[in-house]
């Protein structure tokens, strides 16, 4: 077939110009195709129908998503770009495993490179969240440590699921006083303004943000051991003041494994392993509304 353009020269020149940038993966990291390189400073999960692909959710770290029993969505994660109208986005290259609950949904065709992946469903979890990890891969950075591997809760709605109750959220000021005498053994003095103001103005990931930046001070990684404090002390504080745990009371696999991660230096880690649970924010009321993509399609 012979095809012949109407365009100008010069157009058509750009125009050419455009599809070998496309190609080559240049002109794509500009508008929603996947970033190759670069830093981030924000992550989400969209949501898509796996037939018509239309988005029907954009989840941020902290939300549930809400199946129906053998439901499926497409699932793929990106970075905002920029802070304009529109719904600007990149894409990221990312793998995806199921934590807990494997029973209950199926992850099928992952394409790491696209970041993509199917999420199946296949019977209720009741009010337990499943736990979906994710981890940013390729030469992506992140403005933030916590934001390059993350969890993202789905419960499958069966039909003696019980919806997640609201609860209103804890005041700032008693979190941060939670946080510093759980990491750091001591109330957060002139600090905790400042600490509260995060909280309040930032939400769920700030306070995801905080409890890093308290785990990783100065003070934490260094002076508190200096004071004569162990890993013991140390996490028997942490699970009494964000688990409302005894060191009985824990599980003790989880316990022996903290403890290990602490011996290796990873006391960041165990912070945001207990902030980023299900026990932690249903607790202290940071689980998002859910969100049914089955819901919001029967509405159209």
């Amino acid at each position: 077939m012979l095809f012949r353009s109407s365009l100008s020269p010069r157009v058509l020149l750009f125009a050419l110009l455009l599809t070998f940038l496309a190609a080559s993966g240049v002109y794509a990291q500009a508008g929603t195709g996947v970033l190759k390189d670069g830093t981030i400073s924000g992550v989400g999960l969209a949501v898509w129908h796996p037939d018509s692909k239309d988005e029907l959710a954009q989840l941020k770290l902290g939300d549930t998503l809400v199946l129906d029993e053998n439901e499926s969505v497409m699932i793929r994660m990106f970075a905002p770009r920029g802070k304009g109208p529109g719904n600007q986005r990149w894409y990221l290259s990312a793998d995806y495993s199921v934590v807990s609950g494997g029973d209950h949904v199926r992850l099928t065709n992952i394409d790491r490179d696209k970041g993509s992946a199917t999420l199946t469903a296949l019977k209720g979890t009741g009010s337990q969240a499943v736990q979906l990890r994710y981890e940013i891969r390729g030469g992506i950075k992140v403005s933030r440590k916590f934001l390059a591997k993350g969890i993202f809760d789905v419960e499958v709605a069966g039909a003696n699921s019980q919806p997640v109750p609201d609860v209103e959220a804890t005041r700032s000021e008693e979190m941060v006083d939670r946080l510093f005498m759980g990491i750091l053994l001591r109330e957060p003095g002139k600090a905790r303004d400042k600490f509260a103001q995060r909280l309040e103005e930032g939400g769920y990931p700030e306070l995801v943000q905080v409890a890093f930046d308290i785990a990783d001070s100065q003070e934490s990684r260094v002076t508190i051991y200096r004071n004569g404090a162990s890993n013991e002390e140390r996490l028997i504080s942490v699970y009494d003041q964000l688990l409302n745990k005894s060191a009985e009371q824990a599980d003790k696999a989880m316990w022996r494994d903290h403890l290990d991660m602490m011996a290796r230096g990873e006391f960041n880690d165990v912070i945001l392993d207990i902030v980023r649970s299900p026990e932690f924010r249903r607790m202290h009321g940071y689980m998002a509304r859910p969100y049914r993509p089955q819901s919001w399609r029967n509405n159209y």
